[in-house]
């Protein structure tokens, strides 16, 4: 089942930075809408003990650094698989499709 976020229109001037930006989209996201939202500007991860790196994640990082195959910036939009993986797995979570 496809759902969008509706918003209302309301134009947005000046915004500087990302807190701007995350106060505008909450503030005009219908109220018609009960679907909960994720907050993404929690800051600092490393103060919420939910956030622990796995080990595996640290190890693959500790090899990818040693390759010296990845000492460039990524794509500006992401990898590919992880938008997709992280498209599946909103979608999953909470019935948006992306």
């Amino acid at each position: 089942m496809e759902q969008k976020l509706k918003i209302r229109e309301k134009k947005v001037e000046n915004v500087e930075n990302i807190r701007d930006i995350v106060h505008n989209i909450q503030a005009n996201i219908s109220a018609n809408d009960q679907r909960s939202t994720i907050q993404l500007s929690l800051g600092d991860p490393s103060l919420f003990q939910s956030f622990q790196t796995s080990p595996v994640v640290e190890e693959a990082l500790v090899q990818a650094i040693r390759s010296s195959k990845f000492n460039c910036y990524g794509p500006s939009l992401g990898l590919l698989p992880a938008r997709r993986s992280h498209s599946n797995l909103f979608t999953f979570l909470y019935d948006y499709l992306i």
